[in-house]
């Protein structure tokens, strides 16, 4: 609802030559609930490989097939800083905010999560597939100030990177945030 400013936040996106740079700030919630930054949401192909900080780890996932069995509000915490998945790319934490990275790998029927929204899909399209959700959390907020205490992000996408570039990148980004505050958001590309 535009009228309602209960959650607020302000994003911007970058587009360089080889990464898109994601920036946000003055993030706040009167809501009292968890406001979560959605880093990847995705199908999850039997091929797919997550890489954590340069190594392949195997995600748990819970099977949910009704509204009832949401999957929980926080995943699983990871300590990451950089993450790669197989026929994607690579992301990098530019900036430590203080934000917990988290990840949830879902089992669902499609009609759950395609954007039907609750309508039945044709008997030919019904299934089961995993789903994949990246996203940092950045708690709740004061219910009368909204205020977060980790109100921002910095992150770059590195699209169709390797494992090794994303390695590569992270210990020397090829761009510098340079402003962040509620006026404006700046980043420059180095080389």
């Amino acid at each position: 609802n535009p009228n309602d400013l209960s959650i607020y936040a302000k994003k911007s996106y970058f587009m360089f030559d080889n990464e898109i740079v994601c920036v946000g700030s003055d993030i706040s919630d009167k809501t009292g609930t968890d406001v979560k930054t959605v880093i990847e949401n995705r199908l999850w192909r039997n091929d797919d490989v997550l890489s954590i900080n340069g190594s392949a780890v195997t995600p748990k996932t819970k099977t949910v097939f009704s509204p009832s069995d949401a999957p929980p509000a926080l995943g699983t915490e990871i300590d990451a800083r950089t993450l790669h998945f197989t026929n994607m790319g690579g992301y990098v934490i530019l900036e430590d905010d203080g934000n917990k990275l988290y990840y949830n790998k879902v089992t669902n029927h499609y009609n759950k999560t395609n954007g039907y929204y609750g309508e039945e899909l044709p008997s030919q399209q019904r299934g089961t597939r995993d789903f994949f959700e990246l996203y940092m959390s950045h708690g709740s907020g004061d219910a009368q100030t909204g205020e977060i205490t980790n109100n921002m992000y910095c992150y770059a996408y590195l699209p169709e990177a390797s494992v090794e570039e994303t390695e590569q990148y992270f210990a020397n980004p090829d761009v510098e945030l340079l402003h962040r505050t509620s006026n404006a958001h700046a980043v420059i590309e180095k080389k």
